[in-house]
Formats: structure tokens, sequence, C-alpha cells
């Protein structure tokens, strides 16, 4: 017979709030939701306007990604083929788990990613 084993003796209270649990399948939204939206729709649009112009770092990274040895595109590559497949078999256990709104969201990622991935 085994006994219980307490992993905290502290109630957390903070995460259903946090983290906005709540039973069934309903959504709640917060202000605190607003408030994260223009912050990161700001910290997005600073991010892009920034991301014309080379660094330094960013330069000398790409010397030494570039100064790798040959032997390691296989790994690229073979990651390159495993990625599509890693992200159907997500859309296809959100499809089976009939989350609708985890699929839809894939289905939006995915779109946007096609358009701005380089060809």
């Amino acid at each position: 017979m085994s006994t219980p084993v307490a992993t905290s003796s502290v109630r957390r209270r903070w995460g259903a709030s946090v983290l906005g649990l709540i039973a069934g399948d309903r959504l709640r939204r917060t202000p605190s939701d607003v408030v994260r939206l223009v912050v990161a729709t700001a910290l997005v649009a600073v991010a892009v306007a920034l991301a014309a112009h080379v660094t330094t770092l960013e330069a000398s990274i790409v010397r030494v990604v570039a100064s790798l040895p040959g032997g390691l595109e296989p790994v690229w590559k073979t990651l390159g083929a495993v990625a599509p497949l890693a992200a159907a078999a997500l859309v296809v256990a959100a499809l089976v788990a009939t989350r609708f709104r985890l699929l839809l969201t894939q289905l939006v990622a995915a779109a946007l990613a096609s358009r701005v991935a380089p060809t």
C-alpha cells in the first residue's frame, strides 16, 4: 500500500486565473488580453522594422554557421523533410481529438507560414 506524497504544500490559486482554465469548451477573455495583444503587436512591428538591418553579430553568426563542416548537411535535409510530416501529424491529432479551434489555428499558421517562407 502506497502513501500519497504531497508535491507541494502551497495551494496554487493563480493557475486557473492566469491560464484562463474554465470548464467545457468556453472561452473567457479578460481586459489584460487586449493589453497583451497591443504589446505583442508593437513588439512585432519593432522587430519587423529592425529586421531589414543586418547587425555585426548576425553577420558573424552567419559566418560561423557557414564554416561548419558539410557533413551535417544530411541532418538538416532530414529535419527539413520530417518537419512537414510532424506538422501534418499535429493537424491530424487535432482533427481526431475534435479540437476544431486548435485545428483552425494550425491551418491558419500553416497558411501564413507558406506565404512568408522563402521558396
